[in-house]
């Protein structure tokens, strides 16, 4: 949601959803993402890490963990092998 509305508030292109090289995290979220630089409970916008490669919306965990049951993490229901 937050990524939505960033996009929204900046007047972004909506393409910059499923190409943009930033995320939105907090410390928990970087964390998640192996992200050493954010602290602190403040969302900050982050550019991506070159490997493994993050891009856009369909890279997030919150997307790619939609289509898994918890045993497979389905990847040809996502569309991508990551």
């Amino acid at each position: 949601m937050l990524t939505f509305q960033d996009n929204f508030h900046q007047n972004r292109d909506a393409r910059e959803l499923y190409f943009s090289q930033y995320m939105l995290l907090n410390q928990q979220l970087a964390e998640l993402y192996q992200v050493p630089t954010v602290t602190g409970g403040d969302f900050v916008r982050v550019k991506t890490p070159d490997f493994p490669p993050r891009i856009g919306l369909m890279t997030q965990a919150s997307v790619l963990a939609m289509n898994s049951d918890g045993e497979d993490s389905h990847p040809i229901k996502r569309g991508c092998g990551y």
